[in-house]
């Protein structure tokens, strides 16, 4: 994408602005946001984690394939009807993605991949235009927060005021409050997936609402755990180098809660503002 475009973007005052204004652009510029890929590498184990519903036999390996058509709701990357696997390189935070309970019986599958995968990534190295949207494939939303979580977000206003682009790219704590700003935000990270995949059909790597601090579109890219640490959508290509090892049930007990990471950033936040 010229400088000019991707200028014009970044000064837009809503994300609703910033979206509608990037789709409106040819699709060659749009896919030149999200057109660099990772590899998954061989022997790398991936999970995934379904609640308990008392009448599935979740031991039978069917139910850890692509999910039926008819069955597919909208998701974050995926539109209704339109199946794709979402897996993660890391267990602990399976529960949290699908909303569990302390004292919810789930199933854990561990998958392994058997050959190296090439998938698409929201990691870029040439555009602050792909950090925006980055933070809205990662965007948390409020009902799935703890009450700790949002009681910090309230206690400090998070995102009760209108809030621009430049803002959003200063504030690694914009992702709890993105839901809030553009409309039908798996609508937008539906659009996103969609360029993504194709410039890649084996699927995407993407980080998971519960571990959001990653940064990407500078020199540098930021993350926590690694790049291949994340979680992925596979499509029916993809899935094709992956096969199921283990399923186990266990009892969701929750360990893992933002609290204290929100109200750090936040108090930063107020100090340098």
């Amino acid at each position: 994408m010229d400088r000019e475009k991707e200028n014009r973007l970044l000064q837009c005052k809503s994300l609703n602005e910033f979206s509608t204004m990037f789709f409106g652009y040819g699709i060659n510029e749009q896919l030149s946001i999200f057109d660099e890929a990772m590899t998954i590498k061989a022997g790398t184990s991936l999970y995934r984690a379904r609640k308990d519903d008392g009448r599935t036999n979740f031991y039978d390996s069917k139910q850890w394939t692509m999910p039926p058509t008819e069955c597919v709701k909208q998701g974050r990357l995926n539109e209704k009807n339109k199946p794709i696997l979402y897996v993660a390189s890391d267990e602990y935070l399976c529960g949290r993605e699908i909303g569990l309970n302390d004292g919810d019986k789930y199933y854990l599958a561990r998958y392994k991949c058997e050959k190296d995968i090439s998938v698409g990534t929201l990691f870029c190295r040439h555009s602050m235009v792909n950090t925006i949207f980055h933070r809205i494939v990662m965007a948390v939303k409020m009902e799935n927060l703890t009450e700790n979580e949002r009681t910090i977000l309230r206690k400090y206003h998070i995102g009760e005021h209108k809030i621009g682009v430049q803002e959003i790219l200063n504030d690694y704590l914009s992702v709890f409050y993105i839901d809030r700003l553009i409309k039908n935000l798996y609508d937008v990270t539906n659009k996103i997936g969609h360029l993504i995949l194709r410039n890649n059909e084996n699927g995407i790597r993407y980080s998971s609402a519960f571990e959001p601090i990653e940064l990407s579109g500078g020199n540098a890219i930021l993350t926590l755990g690694g790049e291949d640490h994340g979680n992925y959508a596979l499509t029916e290509q993809g899935i094709k180098n992956i096969r199921i090892e283990s399923v186990e049930e266990r009892i969701y007990k929750r360990e893992h809660d933002l609290s204290l990471m929100i109200e750090v950033f936040a108090q930063e936040m107020m100090k340098n503002g």
